[in-house]
């Protein structure tokens, strides 16, 4: 008799909850596309700016970039127009505008006459160079060293990696660190032993000197093998290793985190069942979308 009176319960249950639910229209506003301007330089040559157009949430389109905009870079009362520079067909088309310099602030402008003119504004930062390096330990598989920086007061955000050169070529190799100034936030191509590239910012240490403790995780080739070490001497075919330190702007540093919150959230499949919280890609170009930003690298190699 229970089981019958359970069984009645959950119909007379389902039943109720169908005729109660609800489908709602939503209309959508219509979407009014907007310029994307795209240029996260390493001050170095030329800056090269990427210029598109936003596509409808829902459109089929194919993602294109535009060789008909105009784009200006403004400094110090002087306007460049940029060069357009065709690519091959692998690669976007992009517009060429001269090398930024240190301290200065530049307005970068794209126009086109089917979009609003869009536009931003940056401070290049100076480069915080690396004030003193000391390799610690060498192990079969790692390299234990200190490096250290004296951090300006004004907010800094920096990015770094290291690279060592092998057999005549230099690539990146992953590291590890127990700072509390970096965290898992912060790690760009992060595997599931260490990350290859980290940024952070200065709130722990702002105008202060700052030492790092760095573990380098050594490999033999892109398998994975491990280098072997004779007599405390890293193996020969290994010359140096350097590191690249780069002082980047607030927008460099912002526009990658969460780029790359968004990314987690698109691959973690416990999302698809659970539900998430959107991530919304930070954007520092007014009227249109994208990023301007760039970041002015010290490097110190370590022979």
């Amino acid at each position: 008799m229970k089981k019958i009176l359970l069984k009645l319960f959950i119909v007379f249950t389902l039943i109720g909850c169908e005729e109660m639910s609800t489908v709602i229209d939503i209309d959508l506003p219509e979407h009014n596309p907007l310029l994307v301007v795209n240029s996260v330089p390493e001050i170095k040559d030329y800056v090269r700016v990427y210029i598109s157009y936003s596509l409808d949430p829902l459109s089929n389109l194919q993602y294109k970039f535009l060789d008909d905009a105009t784009v200006l870079l403004k400094y110090d009362n002087i306007i460049d127009t940029a060069l357009f520079v065709q690519s091959s067909s692998d690669e976007p088309c992009y517009y060429n505008v001269p090398n930024l310099i240190e301290g200065k602030t530049y307005t970068l402008e794209a126009y086109h006459y089917d979009y609003p003119t869009a536009n931003s504004t940056i401070s290049v930062p100076f480069g915080v160079p690396i004030e003193s390096v000391q390799v610690d330990s060498l192990y079969e598989d790692r390299i234990l060293l200190n490096f250290s920086i004296i951090d300006p007061i004004e907010e800094n955000y920096y990015y770094l990696r290291f690279t060592i050169k092998q057999n005549g070529k230099w690539k990146t190799t992953a590291f590890e660190s127990s700072d509390p100034s970096f965290d898992d936030r912060g790690l760009i191509d992060d595997g599931q032993i260490s990350g290859r590239k980290i940024l952070f910012n200065d709130q722990l240490f702002n105008n202060s000197k700052k030492s790092f403790d760095i573990n380098l995780i050594i490999k033999n080739n892109d398998y994975g093998d491990q280098l072997s070490l004779d007599n405390d001497n890293i193996n020969p075919s290994i010359d140096s290793v350097k590191i690249n330190f780069f002082t980047i702007t607030e927008s460099y540093f912002k526009y990658h985190l969460s780029r790359k919150m968004q990314d987690r959230n698109e691959n973690n499949p416990l999302n698809n069942l659970l539900g998430t919280e959107p991530v919304v890609v930070y954007n520092n170009i007014n009227n249109g979308f994208g990023v301007f930003g760039v970041r002015v690298k010290k490097d110190t190699v370590i022979p």
